[in-house]
């Protein structure tokens, strides 16, 4: 038995290849999309990213606290893995200036999904060092 291909089978292959790609590659653009929001300093731009409005936290977090600060976000490397998912991982650094007397730099994580839409994944990743306001360097553990 010969095995027969047709031009419409393979024109309909390569266009659903192409969409599956674009699909699991579209996260890394959003959260692209949020890094520069937020080191734009734009903050209410970059909570609008959120699924759930509840888990906007960058606005609220500045607010709280004059010495509050959004150091920086930056995109994680993406793994094979959350790649498959249609995940990618933003690490955003703040600066926790209230309660405690010292500045407290923390790692927040921030997934952004293959629907265009960032959430909070609900946990910090923890302090990272101390922030000294004399030398504006981060003392790392």
């Amino acid at each position: 038995m010969k095995v027969r291909f047709s031009l419409g089978s393979l024109l309909l292959a390569t266009t659903l290849l192409g969409l599956a790609c674009y699909w699991r590659s579209r996260p890394r653009s959003v959260a692209e999309e949020f890094v520069n929001a937020v080191n734009a300093g734009q903050y209410a731009e970059a909570d609008g990213m959120f699924h759930r409005p509840k888990d906007a936290f960058l606005v609220d977090f500045v607010a709280r606290n004059y010495r509050n600060k959004v150091q920086r976000a930056s995109v994680a490397d993406q793994s094979i893995g959350e790649w498959l998912r249609g995940e990618c991982t933003v690490d955003v650094a703040l600066i926790d200036g209230g309660g405690l007397g010292a500045l407290l730099m923390m790692s927040i994580p921030v997934d952004a999904t293959n629907l265009g839409e960032s959430r909070y994944t609900g946990g910090q990743s923890g302090v990272t060092g101390f922030f000294d306001p004399q030398s504006a360097a981060v003392l790392q553990r």
